[in-house]
């Protein structure tokens, strides 16, 4: 069991940055926030902070929490806006850099189907599907199709099969703890529509992407004359909740590795826990940055040793 932290912020402390929006012109639907379970005190390390801090737009928005990712490295980005998540797309590496999207509590959508996956004619790649055929790796989704489906619907789930929200992932690591940790954040589309992490603790804020180490490898083809598609090494994503009731902010972040080596990519889910700071430091991104820096370095520093349990807490 985690010691309980809790950090007493004063709203003095508290500056609303906020990421500029360079939204898309499309009209983007109401949302309604619920943020009711009741949390267990055993397992998180979150953050105080003021409420009405928590509800102001530029903390808690219709897809992040404290703001989109800010880039640190000038890379050639493009901000592609869907109706339930947001991509910031790497035109050099023909990947997504982040990917952001918000999980409510309750299931909304139960015919779940999957579609094929589509160019998105809004990037300068265009990447097409067919250029992953035969190459040993899985075309992995950032935003996931089911999580998406069952709270946002098929037009939403479709948007999820844009190749700009893609990126090359061993079917080791998508198919099995990637997966897994998917099913842990929205449930599954078997019939296990109770026990998951924003059913049983509140809505989620998600913030996913590629990390790249070492030699730069790109993807082999069938498919002749393909653009240059880096292949990460690894992968992080960030999960982010509030209780409301007691005006907090709390968070898991992993790291897993993008590698076919099961020693590695089958190991508890609990060891792939890192510290956000850890991500940004692989990533070169900035996240929370809606917070005061100070409140920032607190919620970015903590490192959980266990994830989240399913079903009553003890």
């Amino acid at each position: 069991m985690l010691k309980r932290v809790k950090y007493s912020i004063l709203l003095i402390l508290i500056l609303l940055v906020g990421c500029p929006q360079h939204r898309q012109d499309q009209v983007q639907p109401e949302v309604e926030h619920t943020t009711e379970a009741i949390l267990p005190e055993h397992v998180l390390s979150e953050l105080t902070v003021p409420a009405n801090v928590l509800n102001s737009p530029n903390v808690k928005g219709q897809f992040t929490l404290a703001g989109e990712p800010k880039d640190t490295e000038t890379r050639n980005l493009t901000r592609l806006q869907n109706i339930a998540y947001i991509a910031a797309y790497d035109e050099v590496r023909n990947c997504p850099a982040w990917v952001v999207f918000r999980i409510p509590s309750n299931v909304q959508f139960f015919d779940y189907h999957r579609f094929n996956f589509r160019t998105d004619n809004r990037t300068q790649s265009q990447v097409k599907t067919s250029y992953y055929t035969n190459s040993g790796f899985d075309r992995g989704h950032m935003a996931p199709s089911y999580g998406i489906y069952a709270f946002f619907g098929e037009q939403a789930e479709r948007e999820t099969y844009f190749m700009s929200n893609i990126c090359p992932q061993t079917g080791e690591l998508n198919r099995v703890r990637w997966k897994q940790l998917e099913q842990l954040i929205a449930g599954t589309h078997d019939g296990n529509n109770e026990n998951f992490w924003a059913k049983q603790y509140g809505e989620l804020w998600i913030i996913t992407g590629p990390i790249y180490e070492g030699d730069v490898e790109f993807l082999t083809s069938t498919t002749p004359n393909i653009p240059d598609i880096e292949i990460p090494d690894k992968f992080f994503k960030i999960v982010i909740g509030v209780d409301e009731a007691n005006s907090e902010i709390y968070v898991l972040s992993f790291i897993m590795p993008n590698s076919t080596d099961h020693s590695v990519t089958r190991k508890q889910m609990k060891e792939y826990l890192v510290s956000v700071d850890a991500i940004e430091e692989a990533t070169g991104l900035d996240f929370f940055t809606g917070l005061n820096d100070n409140i920032e370095e607190e919620l970015e520093r903590t490192v959980q040793t266990e994830i989240w349990p399913i079903g009553p807490s003890s």
